[in-house]
């Protein structure tokens, strides 16, 4: 279709037929003039020329350019102008995404989440507010920034609580984002990493197993490219006294991160607590750089120059890149989201309407002779 500057499309293999054909048209009437027009012979027209134009006199010629004028609503709807009005958002079924990345997002209840640092903003500039308003405003951001994926959400604490399973419905993901609040009571106490990896994978194979029962029985399914598993926390393993004998909720960092990579799931950690960079904290720093590494994930650290937006677009970026790029359509397409709005129907429409008048014209109070 060839674009127009008045937002509209038009047929661009019409158009140059439209040109032949205008071409045509004019040597044809250049053509003509080289005959006589019919005529009648008056011995005497002084007593015509004497005479005053009658109304009809004045609008002898109406047929005529009636006919001009249907001729080029015929012509301009030959060309098909049209353009597409995007649907209304209950009108428009729009086909889900087939293929894409899973991701579970991983956030910290702990008490600690209640307190504030300093955050650089997407606008350059730093604000004080509390870690989980940090964490809930970026990972809205990320999650927003990925429409075509699965996404998933996994609180922890103490506990791991499952808020929401892997769903294209991001919307769902983004209010139980909201409705995230830290757990300050002694008994919720705790952060316990490695139980919320072990179980956060579990799911994870347990999606994948379903998926595959779902095309063996011949019914369409998503196809999972790739999975990864993004921690928002503020620390590091630090079990609840009551659950150290648990094997389940005392699971070491390790262990867990040894079957997310046996499952081929990679583990990002983003720490949001700037004070981690202390040097009591480098045996902790290292065990989480060790762990994710060895599941083809990172550890990041917020910092002046790493804002947690930042950090979650580039693991987007990183994670996105083995998708494959989607084709880009047009609107035309697109049916199910564009309605195409033709013009050519009223054009002729108008057009037999103009050619009609000038007939009646012609035959009736215009008629002419010869």
């Amino acid at each position: 279709m060839l674009h127009t500057p008045f937002g509209f499309a038009i047929d661009p293999f019409a158009l140059p037929l439209i040109l032949a054909f205008a071409a045509l048209f004019w040597l044809a009437l250049k053509w003509r003039q080289h005959f006589s027009k019919p005529s009648l012979l008056f011995s005497n027209i002084k007593e015509l020329a004497a005479r005053s134009a009658s109304l009809k006199a004045g609008f002898a010629h109406l047929p005529r350019w009636l006919e001009l004028a249907a001729l080029s609503l015929f012509l301009i709807a030959f060309l098909d102008p049209h353009f597409f009005r995007e649907k209304k958002a209950d009108a428009a079924k729009k086909e889900p995404p087939k293929e894409g990345i899973a991701i579970y997002l991983l956030t910290d209840q702990s008490g600690s989440m209640e307190e504030e640092v300093t955050a650089a903003m997407p606008d350059g500039s730093y604000k004080s507010l509390k870690k989980i308003d940090l964490l809930k405003m970026a990972a809205t951001q990320f999650v927003n920034a990925l429409p075509n994926d699965l996404i998933g959400l996994v609180s922890f604490a103490r506990r791991a609580q499952i808020e929401a399973p892997l769903t294209l419905d991001h919307k769902m993901i983004v209010q139980e984002l909201s409705q995230l609040k830290p757990l300050i009571t002694e008994e919720e106490g705790g952060t316990a990493i490695g139980y919320a990896v072990y179980k956060t994978v579990n799911l994870i194979v347990e999606t994948k197993h379903f998926a595959q029962d779902l095309i063996g029985k011949g019914k369409p399914a998503y196809d999972i490219k790739n999975v990864i598993m993004v921690m928002i926390t503020d620390g590091f393993q630090n079990v609840n006294p009551a659950d150290v004998n648990n094997p389940l909720r005392s699971m070491d960092v390790e262990e867990a991160a040894k079957f997310a990579k046996a499952n081929g799931v990679k583990f990002y950690v983003i720490n949001v607590d700037p004070s981690i960079t202390s040097d009591q904290y480098t045996p902790e720093r290292h065990l989480m750089e060790r762990v994710t590494t060895m599941t083809g994930g990172h550890f990041y650290m917020i910092d002046s120059a790493n804002s947690l937006d930042k950090i979650l677009a580039q693991i987007n970026d990183l994670e996105g890149s083995h998708l494959p790029q989607q084709e880009v359509l047009s609107k035309e397409q697109q049916p199910e989201r564009y309605e195409r709005i033709s013009f050519y129907p009223y054009l002729i429409g108008c057009g037999l309407f103009l050619l009609m008048s000038a007939f009646l014209l012609q035959t009736t109070v215009l008629r002419r002779a010869p």
